[in-house]
């Protein structure tokens, strides 16, 4: 007998604000997809978690539209960044030198829009292993609006 599939529901449709231009300290500006949970074509209100994944492979990616949308169908907004020099993010791209920085800045930008929902997570792009351990270096500043699990 197969068990009928039990999985996450998937309550909402979707709508991206694509390249998104975050500041950082500097002022460089980081390109980043903000996928919404929506109805009907417009945004869905209230608050809602984040999830924000930073990238050296283009947040516009067949498979990091299709991760993005498929939590935002489940009520999370995603976010999807081009890592400084890479894509549509300005700065010149020198492979873990500004991880840290700014990943911090695009957290503390999440954490003070509106439709944003404590704590904020963060996900992983298909890096090879040395660029997700320092891709993540940032997490340890310990922000308080990040839940890096």
């Amino acid at each position: 007998m197969t068990a009928k599939y039990q999985g996450s529901s998937q309550e909402f449709d979707v709508i991206c604000e694509p390249n998104t231009l975050i500041a950082m300290r500097d002022g460089i500006r980081l390109s980043t997809d903000i996928y919404f949970p929506a109805f009907q074509g417009t945004k869905a209100t209230g608050q809602f978690p984040v999830i924000l994944e930073r990238t050296p492979y283009d947040n516009s990616s067949p498979s990091a539209v299709t991760n993005a949308k498929y939590f935002a169908r489940r009520g999370y907004i995603t976010a999807i960044q081009d890592v400084r020099g890479r894509f549509e993010s300005e700065g010149e791209w020198y492979a873990f030198a500004k991880e840290a920085p700014d990943g911090f800045d695009s957290i503390e930008w999440l954490g003070i829009q509106s439709w944003r929902k404590q704590p904020i997570s963060c996900s992983n792009s298909k890096s090879t292993p040395s660029i997700n351990n320092d891709s993540w270096s940032w997490c340890f500043k310990l922000l308080p609006q990040l839940n890096a699990t």
